[in-house]
């Protein structure tokens, strides 16, 4: 569940390189920055929106134990419709209730930075949220959602389709109905993608050294081999 980070800055890095400095649970969180009212504020308060499961990128976020599937074909017409709405219905009531922030637990995957990072235009933000470890899970992967038994709401969240397993996706779930929909983890670096809109680089860069954030670059090599590189965010703009 810990993600232990390399020290040595500006290179390559391996999964053999990660070692132990001190016990922290490192998560990183993908970000574009087209909505730059949204990433200042981020910075400046240094505060996590957490959304509700249903206003994730899943359309099956939470849905366990159901299938459509009867005497071994398809379940049509009326029944099979209707059993399916009252399932889905009864689901989002309950997962309505609660909300949850979600990171990765790598900052290294071409994938991550091309869906989330907006082709590599975008930030990912380092985060220790030690704070919230008791609430953090980190999601499964299955083949069918359907094979898995009905649980409680928050395990119901630990569960996602197989294809999805390139997020390498942990969570903190905040409780049923929960009086805040922020979390607040201390921001540890902010990594830049190679694509990075020109327009940006200088607010970004503004706000981080206001708020003593370090900045990296990020780039990959011609084997996918990924680098960290320190940048100077305290030049005076």
């Amino acid at each position: 569940m810990y993600h232990l980070t390399n020290k040595s800055r500006g290179c390559v890095i391996r999964p053999a390189d990660f070692l132990i400095t001190q016990i922290k649970m490192i998560l990183y969180k993908f970000k574009t920055l087209n909505k730059f009212e949204q990433i200042s504020d981020l910075l400046m308060t240094g505060r996590f929106y957490c959304p509700t499961p249903r206003e994730l990128n899943d359309p099956l976020e939470g849905i366990l134990g159901i299938s459509l599937l009867a005497d071994g074909g398809a379940e049509t017409g009326e029944e099979g419709f209707s059993r399916a709405a009252r399932f889905w219905f009864a689901s989002d009531e309950e997962l309505a209730h609660y909300r949850l922030c979600t990171f990765s637990g790598r900052p290294d995957s071409i994938l991550m930075w091309s869906y989330y990072g907006k082709g590599h235009s975008g930030i990912c933000i380092e985060a220790d949220v030690s704070e919230y470890e008791a609430m953090v899970e980190k999601v499964t992967y299955v083949n069918d959602l359907s094979s898995i038994d009905q649980k409680s709401v928050t395990d119901r969240m630990r569960y996602k389709l197989d294809c999805w397993a390139h997020e390498n996706e942990y969570r903190v779930i905040l409780g049923k109905d929960p009086a805040n929909k922020y979390i607040k983890p201390i921001i540890k670096t902010v990594l830049v993608g190679g694509n990075i809109d020109s327009n940006y680089i200088r607010p970004l860069f503004k706000l981080c050294q206001i708020m003593r954030y370090p900045i990296e670059a990020v780039s990959f090599s011609t084997t996918g081999e990924f680098a960290r590189l320190p940048l100077n965010n305290t030049y005076p703009w």
